[in-house]
């Protein structure tokens, strides 16, 4: 099933990105409503901008039931650097494979 990033824009005081996976936008866009946090806000406008996750984004490691993941495909990811004796040798989070 795709996997959406559906940005928010309240035109009073804040905008909310989510991350869905659904069959279509429109159902993304009905997740998004249930799923985005819960922020204070004046009653005004709301815009939903529903797009595919480009599949080449950057890794984003957030930790789930104990795996690393990316918190936008939830693809699996790991640490490209190295801890040496002496020193680590800083690296970027990488997917583990193709992203779902």
């Amino acid at each position: 099933m795709p996997r959406y990033q559906v940005t928010i824009t309240r035109t009073e005081t804040s905008e909310a990105v989510v991350w869905v996976t659904a069959d279509n936008p429109t159902d993304a866009e009905e997740m998004a409503q249930q799923e985005e946090p819960d922020y204070d806000y004046l009653d005004g406008d709301e815009e939903y901008d529903v797009n595919l996750i480009d599949p080449k984004h950057e890794a984003d490691p957030i930790s789930l039931n104990g795996r690393s993941v990316c918190k936008v495909c939830e693809g699996p990811v790991k640490w490209s650097g190295k801890q040496l004796k002496t020193k680590t040798i800083p690296g970027p989070w990488v997917h583990v494979k193709e992203c779902p």
